[in-house]
């Protein structure tokens, strides 16, 4: 396996809702604390995963990688803050851990680690903000256990418990007034006075507001408000209210729960991921960014544009296309970008659960079975969505990535194998699936699926076959006792196979290992992993993409010896004769 993956696309933060965010005194640039859900590294499991980075003009920058080894171990819980402190010219990450411990760390020495004990620190919080009240010399910092709110004041002496209140989803520190904002999860709006230690309500509340942060230029506490699935504006908060903010700035999306910050040396508005409504409720890893008009979207050109929870790639003769379960939309890659081609629009079919949709390419299209049992045909020509088959009963509805299901060139017909007990084979026919009873069927459990000219090919924990002539022929054994990516590669006419640990071809009737997974490749499969596989005919390329990044490999960089399409059917040897002659 000497074959070796190129990360394509650049380093971006990982999609995660433990997010923390402030401007690093230093360089007034906006700064992102995230906890990373990728495993330690092996030769030092304690090593915590959390990362910082730091705004540059248009994008994130990692400063700061699985730094903060901890004296007793791997820092434990869900709090995570990020906090300056401009006298020091110092910036703080605080984790609150079990036990009612919240460990404040510098990024630069975090071997010097400061722990403070309080029975009130939540062993993991649903929402948490630390703000520097540079006028009283201190550090506020709430926390909310998703039914009440703590309010604790912090310095490097001690940590103490201030207040309660109810449980916030949102909060922001004016900093002229040194004026603490928060709101409900039902649009409450509270504020802290100080003088009498307690939260109270706000005279001016405000509805549908997502993220609060602080805006020096404005001076004003600044928010981003829904307005509709295609819209939110930016308002800002004055004495009489909230108010559109000049000049106009807004995000043409709908998210929530998202990390509002505004980077100080650009005097941009920054809104980090929270749940993409545009791309099925997934969190997102992009930063909505700008200064005035439509905030503009972080996005690596190497990964396509839409991609959420559940995706395919599929590979045509004229490319390799994208396809979003969630919106339906279809990117083809052009070069190292992507650029869209289109939307499936099924009519009649309303409400899309991604998690329901498998797709494949054959004839010239993109078909799709959707979670109640439609086929939808879209052909890019003309960016029609056609219904073929209406929801019914047969085959059913399916999990994503769970059936094995691709177009069977030589028969000219769309083939589905559930490897359920029963076992079923389905092939469209007209407007209607017809079960075909098929002798020798692979075995029950999850299988993947390819079409080929020769047929359509699927491989299971027992081996690969071949559906031919009415029956399942076993042409080859299986990779390992469990397969999950099968893919045609046309131009060598092989058949590419996928595990968790490596990329497999078939050669002589054998599967040879032809390269390992790129470092941080989680293959989709088993409702786990965002990882999908693809060959781009043009480009030559096998390529691994993720919501974070893309990989590529030369296909001309693995050995193709003794590759080619199994079919089962007897060869017949020359003889010693003809081979003289």
């Amino acid at each position: 396996m000497s074959a070796s993956w190129n990360t394509v696309s650049r380093v971006s933060p990982p999609a995660t809702n433990l997010v923390a965010a402030c401007v690093d005194p230093r360089t007034e640039r906006a700064r992102l604390a995230i906890t990373n859900d990728a495993p330690a590294p092996a030769e030092d499991p304690d090593r915590g995963r959390i990362e910082l980075w730091q705004w540059v003009e248009d994008r994130w920058d990692r400063t700061h990688e699985g730094l903060f080894s901890t004296r007793d171990g791997a820092p434990f819980g869900g709090t995570l803050l990020l906090f300056s402190q401009r006298e020091s010219g110092t910036l703080r990450v605080a984790l609150g851990c079990d036990d009612g411990v919240l460990r404040v760390i510098d990024p630069d020495r975090p071997q010097e680690e400061k722990r403070y004990k309080h029975r009130s620190i939540p062993s993991f919080s649903t929402h948490a903000w630390a703000f520097e009240d540079s006028r009283a010399g201190h550090v506020w910092i709430v926390t909310s256990d998703g039914g009440s709110s703590s309010l604790f004041r912090w310095t490097e002496e001690a940590l103490e418990l201030v207040a309660t209140g109810p449980y916030f989803v949102r909060c922001a520190l004016d900093a002229e007034s040194s004026t603490l904002f928060a709101q409900t999860v039902d649009d409450e709006s509270y504020c802290f006075d100080p003088s009498k230690g307690a939260w109270k309500r706000d005279a001016l509340p405000a509805d549908k507001l997502d993220g609060l942060a602080w805006d020096p230029t404005r001076r004003a506490i600044i928010a981003l408000r829904v307005v509709s699935e295609q819209r939110m504006d930016a308002v800002v908060r004055d004495s009489q209210g909230w108010k559109l903010a000049t000049p106009a700035l807004w995000a043409e999306t709908y998210r929530n729960q998202m990390t509002l910050v505004v980077d100080h040396g650009t005097n941009a508005l920054l809104a980090f991921g929270g749940q993409d409504f545009d791309k099925s409720g997934a969190l997102s890893h992009e930063t909505l960014f700008g200064r005035e008009g439509a905030m503009r979207q972080t996005q690596d050109r190497s990964i396509p544009p839409s991609w959420g929870r559940y995706n395919s790639l599929l590979a045509t003769e004229g490319g390799l296309l994208a396809l979003d379960h969630g919106t339906l939309r279809v990117h083809k890659r052009v070069g190292e970008a992507w650029e869209p081609l289109g939307r499936m629009i099924i009519p009649d079919a309303g409400y899309i659960d991604d998690r329901g949709i498998n797709a494949t390419w054959g004839d010239g299209a993109i078909w799709v079975v959707d979670h109640e049992g439609r086929v939808a045909k879209w052909t890019a020509k003309t960016d029609e969505t056609v219904v073929c088959v209406g929801p019914n009963d047969e085959p059913g509805t399916f999990y994503s990535h769970r059936v094995a299901m691709g177009f069977d060139d030589r028969a000219g017909e769309l083939v589905l194998f559930m490897g359920d007990r029963a076992r079923r084979t389905f092939r469209l026919r007209g407007a209607k699936w017809q079960a075909v009873e098929t002798s020798s069927p692979p075995v029950a459990g999850i299988a993947t699926g390819a079409g080929t000219p020769e047929g359509f090919y699927v491989l299971a924990r027992n081996g690969l076959f071949l559906a031919r002539d009415g029956a399942w022929v076993k042409v080859a054994p299986s990779t390992t006792p469990q397969s999950y990516v099968l893919r045609f590669e046309p131009k060598r006419r092989a058949l590419v196979a996928a595990t968790h640990e490596a990329v497999y071809v078939l050669a002589d009737g054998a599967w040879r290992a032809a390269t390992a997974l790129p470092e941080g490749a989680r293959l989709r499969t088993m409702g786990s992993g965002h990882a999908e596989l693809g060959v781009d005919a043009i480009r030559d390329e096998l390529i691994l993409c993720d919501e974070n990044n893309l990989w590529s490999l030369p296909l001309d960089s693995i050995d193709w010896s003794g590759c080619s399409l199994p079919t089962g059917a007897p060869t017949k040897k020359k003889s010693a004769r003809a081979k003289k002659g």
